[in-house]
């Protein structure tokens, strides 16, 4: 089925509506509409496009606006020395979709954050970095009540001593190839639900002996693709808590302690399909590639992101809003599906989502993989 077709026509109107480009450049160079991040946000029209050169930013925040900030290389976010580093995104409605892509947070004395906050829209963090390995320099990301959150290629280190790198409470998060490393808990969970596809989660070289995840009354997926990296000196328990831990039996552990995970989990070990997914550029091709069991079907469905809903008679939950497009059907070892990104700007920051549905022959059993999102960029 040919995706441009069925979803491109949505893209458009969504395009037409939230076309609006404007340069932030804290040299004042030309083209520039705006000097700061945050003076952007407050004055741009919903479903705008901030297009960010490489500069030191002041903290920002959104509040309940569309908004997309694509960043890039030497795009930082900081704050004065001794001046609180927090930025914040809050209070989307249902049908808004903020995306920062290309940032990178860094600490002066206060820990720089990230909190996302009562957001009942999406949220699209990719390829951002929070803090710089060694001391001051840590960051964090805070996700409280937020019914969907996709973080793709992004590097957390976090504090340790005082506060994991995540922090996620009664929300939906997907982590896609990140790496989130910390001297004490690397996530903390409370409620929701965490997927955590690819990337590693790591002991930083510590005293500490934290797990290196923490649930407490929430659903933690890991997928097969996963490293979670303990010390070789002391090994480190992988997750603890009490709530329900869903383990691809691929996952790769190293150094961690025996048992590794805490008894007062309730464990799922089942194969999770790991899907992949890459924007491109404008005037690129957008691509997925959705892994298959052998003896497997599939289907690779493309969209947008919606609040994960567990299906009578689906392992796992779906992210993808309805009507999603049917994209590709096909068998192990991977399904792929692309589509060319139009060259214009309307298509900047139009976020898209993947999930592949995948049906075992021989058991019967359909299960769904993890969502991989994104936004076109330039």
């Amino acid at each position: 089925m040919n995706v441009l077709s069925s979803v491109l026509p949505v893209l458009a109107l969504a395009g037409a509506i939230s076309a609006q480009v404007f340069v932030v450049d804290a040299s004042n160079g030309p083209g520039t509409d705006f000097t700061e991040i945050a003076a952007a946000v407050a004055a741009v029209p919903d479903g705008a496009v901030l297009d960010v050169r490489a500069g030191s930013y002041l903290p920002f925040e959104i509040d309940d606006k569309s908004v997309t900030v694509l960043g890039g290389p030497g795009v930082v976010v900081t704050a004065p020395l001794f001046v609180q580093n927090d930025s914040e995104v809050r209070n989307l409605a249902p049908q808004r979709t903020v995306s920062i892509r290309g940032i990178d947070w860094i600490g002066s004395w206060y820990t720089p954050t990230l909190g996302l906050r009562d957001c009942r829209g999406t949220v699209v963090i990719d390829g951002c970095t929070f803090g710089l390995q060694g001391m001051p320099d840590w960051g964090k990301l805070t996700v409280s009540r937020c019914d969907r959150v996709l973080v793709r290629e992004t590097t957390l280190i976090g504090e340790g001593l005082f506060g994991p790198g995540i922090e996620c409470f009664e929300s939906n998060l997907c982590l896609l190839d990140s790496r989130v490393t910390s001297a004490g808990l690397c996530l903390r969970q409370n409620g929701g639900r965490v997927e955590i596809t690819g990337g590693s989660v790591e002991r930083d070289p510590s005293v500490h002996a934290a797990a290196l995840l923490f649930v407490n009354d929430g659903v933690l997926a890991l997928n097969g693709d996963v490293l979670l990296l303990g010390l070789a000196a002391s090994p480190t328990p992988g997750v603890s808590g009490s709530g329900t831990l869903v383990l691809d039996p691929s996952t790769n552990l190293q150094f961690i302690a025996t048992p590794a995970f805490d008894p007062n989990l309730t464990l799922e070990n089942r194969v999770i399909p790991a899907l992949r997914a890459d924007a491109g550029s404008l005037g690129g091709t957008a691509t997925a590639s959705l892994a298959v069991p052998s003896g497997s079907m599939a289907a690779l469905h493309v969209g947008f992101a919606a609040t994960p809903t567990q299906a009578a008679g689906v392992l796992g939950a779906l992210w993808l809003a309805a009507p999603a497009a049917l994209h590709a059907v096909g068998g192990a070892p991977t399904l792929a599906g692309s589509y060319a990104v139009p060259n214009f700007t309307w298509a900047l920051g139009v976020e898209i989502t993947w999930q592949g549905v995948v049906f075992d022959s021989g058991t019967g059993v359909v299960a769904v993989s993890n969502p991989a999102g994104y936004v076109h960029h330039g």
